[in-house]
């Protein structure tokens, strides 16, 4: 395992997350509650009117030091996460674009509008866009998700995989694997995940968000960071 996000760590969010601060400028709030199914969990709270309450990357061992993701290699990416509000058009989670002159902004990006969880990505501007995957969810009911990302800047060698639920996915192409453009750059951290409440682009219905988050890890097999679904 590379990194356990427990809500429950008592070091706090600042040595969890390598910035859990900026990304979320009150009035909305990062805190920790009290599930009565999952136990202690992350509340990413994006008060009305604002664009964002997120979390950028983690931080790893006894130093609590920034963690680097690299080009041609495997992530398995796990969380669980339950939603107020499944219909006004948010985005939960980003495989987010950071290095200078990127051509994507996000690889995959996940969407919560009209009752649907969706999966996008994104191609360079001559590649392909789109949603990928979807599937009904509820508002207030956990659901478990884990993605799998292997780096490439190369749209032939970059892929995904994505388990819901405990069962792996099919994707618009068919295939239980996505083939695309994962890393959108030439260096290390090109792209790093974020997680939280994310509605920017969208004037106007910028709702008063709530997403709760347990059991996140990050890891290089399906094992380490395997869910406890429902």
């Amino acid at each position: 395992m590379i990194w356990d996000g427990d809500a429950a760590n008592p070091i706090g969010k600042e040595k969890i997350f390598l910035n859990a601060v900026s990304e979320c400028p009150a009035p909305s709030s990062i805190t920790v509650t009290d599930d009565a199914v999952r136990g202690k969990a992350w509340l990413f709270h994006k008060s009305a009117g604002e664009p964002r309450c997120e979390a950028r990357s983690i931080r790893t061992g006894p130093n609590h030091t920034p963690y680097v993701f690299e080009q041609d290699k495997t992530y398995f990416i796990g969380w669980s996460f339950k939603l107020n509000d499944t219909h006004s058009n948010h985005h939960p989670f980003q495989w987010k674009s950071y290095e200078t002159g990127h051509q994507q902004n996000y690889p995959f990006l996940m969407n919560a509008k009209d009752g649907y969880l969706r999966l996008f990505y994104y191609g360079t501007p001559d590649d392909i866009s789109g949603v990928i995957w979807t599937k009904p969810i509820e508002p207030f009911k956990w659901y478990c998700v884990v993605l799998a990302i292997h780096t490439s800047n190369q749209s032939a060698r970059g892929w995904a995989e994505l388990w819901f639920e405990g069962q792996v996915q099919t994707f618009s192409n068919g295939l239980e694997r996505f083939f695309g453009r994962t890393w959108d750059g030439a260096n290390r951290s090109a792209n790093e995940p974020k997680w939280g409440a994310y509605n920017k682009h969208q004037p106007g219905v910028m709702d008063d968000v709530k997403n709760y988050i347990s059991g996140l890890k990050i890891g290089t097999t399906y094992e380490d960071v395997e869910q406890t679904c429902n």
